[in-house]
């Protein structure tokens, strides 16, 4: 049989190997026992021979005992030189086939064990083809879906809506809220918060990667498999939450947009409102504080990736060494560390700078009353009501949504799925190679151990035989 290309055939080819090895060992235990029956027999007419010479001689030492003449003695001493050869011979056979016996028994207890053992083995690997059988179900249905069902028009459906009139009037809607400076301000704001998630990502992911770097140093098939699982588990992953979210989730921004478009839909600010955010005497000294607080932010975007950057140094620092010195290591600037290290203390001194910057009260343009950037600022978004900052929101989740969609290619995901299965899958192979060696040697070592420790035991017996005559090797 060819070796498996695909989590199936891998499954169904581990139910085989399982099944035949229980019918092996079922096999193995019935010969085993019938070897049982044999040695015990053996072990009991070895037992009636040996009674049966011990007799003889023994009769014949009673009748030796009672002549009179010597010379009448010389047959009976011949008979009973041949019945102590006799008994000896018996002696030794009978060792034997204790050992035998034993050996049996021995035999019959593993390989009943082994039995159970397999069975179990046998009972998973059913229960492991079943499971994997349903998880390629779901994900073909999910690649169905993505490709020719129910999720295959998406990409499509979010074109269409980022090019309908409903996104234009939107836009036009939420943007007409606020003054331009603002609301760039505000999209790069929203921006830049979901950075932390992608940067969380990026540690986490570098954590698996040392964990399958350390697992791979053994060079064994099976140390490879946990970084190859988990890469077909994140590209089956992106497989069945496009399937299950694609639509859903275009609905609903498409939905989105649709409410923000109606014309009817009423003003979120009164003209007091409209008047205190474009009031154009203030506009002045908040853009100072809107370039201040961009400043500001981007050096924390920098800081943050800086922060980022370290870390993950020192998970490979500690990967290699739980309890390596991070401080002197940290100022070491030829390290890897220590020069991530430095590069954060540039970007925190940059940081600190520019909050410093931002936090401080402008001279020009003059402020009435006195207030730091960071004041006006806060001002100026509380002037905003929180309905405003609800559309926004709203929009702009409507919109990266859809965008999202639009740029995503489900041909990729499926080839980038396939390609993990079969690196998994090839590894997978190599490993039940490995350990069907292993657990043949584990039983051979079982075997061989049991016989040299019952021959061990009677080690005694069989040297005392042989020196009278009867050498078992």
């Amino acid at each position: 049989m060819a070796d498996p290309k695909t989590l199936i055939e891998l499954a169904t080819l581990e139910r085989q190997n399982r099944r035949d090895a229980q019918a092996s060992v079922t096999e193995a235990l019935a010969d085993a026992r019938e070897a049982l029956r044999q040695a015990r027999e053996a072990v009991a007419d070895a037992t009636e021979a040996r009674t049966a010479a011990s007799a003889d001689a023994a009769r014949l030492r009673r009748q030796l005992g009672s002549i009179v003449m010597p010379a009448d003695g010389e047959p009976l001493l011949a008979e009973l030189a041949d019945a102590i050869a006799e008994e000896r011979a018996a002696a030794a056979s009978l060792t034997e086939a204790e050992l035998e016996r034993t050996e049996a028994m021995s035999s019959v207890e593993r390989l009943t064990e082994g039995l159970q053992h397999a069975s179990a083995l046998r009972q998973a690997a059913e229960a492991d083809l079943l499971a994997v059988q349903n998880r390629i179900t779901a994900r073909d249905a999910a690649i169905e879906s993505a490709k020719t069902g129910a999720a295959s028009g998406s990409k499509q459906a979010a074109t269409d809506a980022l090019a309908s009139a409903d996104y234009t009037a939107a836009k036009n809607r939420v943007k007409g809220y606020l003054p331009t400076v603002l609301y760039n301000r505000a999209r790069e704001r929203f921006d830049a918060a979901k950075g932390a998630a992608t940067r969380a990502a990026q540690i986490a992911e570098a954590s698996a990667t040392e964990f399958a770097n350390a697992l791979q140093q053994s060079g064994l098939p099976e140390d490879k498999l946990p970084a190859l699982e988990r890469a077909y588990n994140l590209a089956e992953g992106k497989l069945l939450d496009y399937a299950a979210g694609a639509v859903t989730a275009v609905a609903s921004a498409t939905a989105t947009l649709t409410r923000l478009a109606q014309p009817g839909l009423a003003p979120v600010l009164s003209a007091e409102q409209r008047a205190e955010i474009e009031d154009a005497g203030a506009l002045a000294r908040r853009q100072a504080a809107v370039a201040a607080e961009a400043a500001r932010d981007t050096a924390l975007q920098t800081l943050a990736e800086k922060e980022a950057l370290l870390e993950i140094e020192r998970i490979k620092v500690l990967a290699a060494n739980p309890d390596a010195d991070l401080d002197t290591l940290d100022d070491d600037p030829n390290t890897p560390l220590g020069d991530a290290a430095v590069k954060w203390q540039q970007a925190h001194a940059a940081y600190a700078a520019a909050d410093e910057a931002f936090s401080v009260t402008p001279l020009e343009p003059a402020p009435a009353p006195p207030l730091t950037h960071r004041e006006v600022l806060l001002d100026w978004q509380a002037a905003v009501p929180e309905a405003v900052w609800s559309e926004l929101d709203a929009f702009w989740n409507a919109e990266d949504v859809l965008g999202r969609y639009k740029a995503l290619a489900i041909n990729p995901l499926v080839t980038a799925a396939k390609a993990a299965e079969l690196a998994w899958v090839t590894e997978a192979v190599a490993d039940l190679a490995r350990q069907k060696r292993l657990d043949w040697l584990a039983e051979r070592l079982t075997l061989e151990s049991t016989a040299a420790a019952a021959l061990a035991a009677r080690i005694g017996e069989r040297t005392a035989h042989a020196l009278r005559g009867y050498l078992t090797l």
